[in-house]
């Protein structure tokens, strides 16, 4: 009996803290959300720097390579 008065005369109260309590609930998993989506971004920023440097890097040593090959094959001819 004390429950159904206690509810009946703060519902109001009761109502405004469920809902501040569902607002900071989905304020907090929108942050965490935007946080987790930012993470990932910039994990893979990173990623695609990082293999982006070593296609450079292999594209180089693929160019000295050849570059010695070409050399050493008309050293080879002469």
């Amino acid at each position: 009996m004390f429950l159904f008065y206690y509810l009946h005369h703060h519902s109001s109260s009761l109502v405004s803290m469920l809902i501040s309590i569902t607002i900071s609930y989905n304020s907090t998993k929108w942050a965490d959300e935007e946080r987790y989506q930012t993470s990932m971004f910039q994990w893979l920023h990173g990623l695609l720097i990082t293999s982006s440097s070593l296609s450079w890097i292999k594209l180089k040593e693929r160019r000295k390579t050849g570059v010695k090959h070409l050399c050493m094959t008309h050293y080879n001819m002469l």
